[in-house]
């Protein structure tokens, strides 16, 4: 048989079924593919291949002709392979979730909460006797109407339908696949029809928090005290944290 042997670029037996083609298929291509091995011209050149390999042995015309006659013979009779049948196939392979469950892309990454900082003052004997101090902060948190969300409460968010919810789009490029962000969604995988009143459909709003800072005896001018969880909220992280530094004013007697 003359030209490549696509049996051993999959690893498999002459005698392979379907299933045994599948699986040798699905991971060598997942090993291979591009967002994997980015800039990698080798691996390029071998998912290529895996993917001509298996259209070829997965159809059973084409394995007839191959076994026979070889490259030559699928020339032949005119069978071509197209790269955008070799994505379609690998994308409806993984049921176009490739994102989710190989980390090709995904949704847009959650954010932690932005810290906050305040400063109190204290007297020199508040510093050295120990003194508790309330302080107050302006900060965003989850709108109270909608939750969030940042749709009206009536309207909750679509999944959205670019995407299939996942935020991110491929795009055939050469043989190769490149995800974006899908600019329907922005990155959030959700659609809002109708916005909340409230918040404008930022799903935040702004309230005024107060906490109390218990400061102990002995601190310098420069002291920070951490308020674990009492800063903004996030976007799907956790909310950052309320950081208290401490201004020890001089005395005017001593």
């Amino acid at each position: 048989m003359v030209g490549r042997d696509y049996y051993a670029i999959l690893g498999v037996s002459r005698d392979a079924d379907k299933d045994e083609l599948k699986k040798a298929y699905r991971r060598l291509a997942i090993q291979y593919h591009p967002d994997r091995n980015p800039g990698n011209k080798e691996a390029e050149e071998r998912f290529k291949e895996i993917a001509e390999a298996y259209d070829v042995l997965s159809d059973p015309e084409k394995r007839e002709l191959y076994d026979k006659y070889g490259e030559a013979g699928l020339r032949g009779r005119g069978f071509e392979v197209d790269p955008h049948d070799l994505f379609s196939q690998f994308m409806d392979m993984f049921g176009g979730g490739l994102e989710d469950r190989f980390g090709f892309g995904g949704r847009r990454a959650s954010a932690r909460g932005r810290d906050h900082q305040v400063q109190v003052r204290v007297t020199l004997r508040e510093a050295a006797s120990g003194v508790d101090r309330e302080v107050k902060v302006r900060q965003e948190q989850p709108c109270s109407s909608c939750g969030g969300t940042g749709a009206a409460p009536e309207s909750p968010p679509e999944r959205c339908r670019a995407c299939g919810g996942r935020g991110r789009i491929a795009h055939m490029q050469g043989l190769f696949t490149i995800t974006t962000t899908c600019p329907q969604c922005r990155g959030t995988g959700r659609v809002i029809r109708e916005r909340c009143t409230r918040c404008k459909g930022t799903g935040r709003e702004e309230v005024e928090k107060t906490y109390k800072v218990k400061i102990p005896p002995g601190v310098d001018t420069g002291s920070t005290f951490r308020i674990p969880g009492a800063g903004g909220v996030g976007h799907g992280g956790g909310a950052g944290d309320l950081y208290v530094t401490v201004t020890v004013d001089e005395d005017p007697v001593l």
